[in-house]
């Protein structure tokens, strides 16, 4: 309620003249961020479009992912990345063709052969982008199983990343519980008891 003097005047600008380019660049961070973020969904939402079957896929194999790793305790900027990596998990299927993603019977050796191509797909597509590894491990390593039977690296328990491990656990339930042109949707109980075996 009294009138500044000269000399808390200055004081004042030199403390705005700190404080606004930092706000100015937390904003354009913020920005940035979100255009990152709305670019992957972009990706993702290709690939989903795709194959009617697959439509959504991406984003709900996402929201489980999220909610897996928030029941374990992940959260910050960890679960911002495992959050990016389940939205491209799938993105090298844009190299596979449309015959096999959609193919309503069981596909052949050769089919199946094609789709197990599509991780390798991912780490080319991504490699460019310079992403940190353990996204990009996330994403390529989701079809890695713990007994080594998986692909495209045929890696074993904790030489797959845990973020690939989540993926796995959320693409496989929403592979489970959404109907396929070869098969029904399971209910959320049968779709848990394969999951534990």
């Amino acid at each position: 309620k009294q009138v500044f003097t000269a000399y808390e005047k200055q004081f004042l600008t030199i403390i705005d003249n700190i404080i606004s380019p930092t706000m100015e660049s937390l904003k354009l961070y913020d920005s940035l961020h979100e255009l990152y973020l709305n670019t992957v969904k972009a990706l993702a939402a290709a690939i989903d479009a795709k194959d009617e079957y697959t439509h959504g896929h991406s984003f709900r194999v996402a929201k489980y992912a999220v909610a897996i790793a928030r029941e374990m305790n992940i959260t910050g900027d960890q679960l911002t990345d495992l959050e990016v990596a389940a939205y491209m998990h799938d993105l090298g299927k844009i190299g596979v063709p449309e015959k096999i993603l959609g193919k309503p019977g069981k596909l052949t050796d050769e089919e199946f052969d094609e789709i197990k191509k599509h991780p390798v797909l991912t780490h080319k597509i991504l490699e460019p982008i310079d992403l940190p590894d353990h996204i990009v491990n996330a994403a390529v390593q989701h079809h890695e199983r713990l007994d080594g039977r998986g692909y495209p690296q045929g890696l074993t328990g904790e030489k797959i990343a845990m973020f690939a491990k989540i993926i796995a656990v959320a693409d496989v339930f929403d592979a489970l519980t959404s109907a396929r042109p070869y098969r029904d949707s399971m209910t959320v109980e049968d779709a848990l008891t394969i999951l534990y075996k």
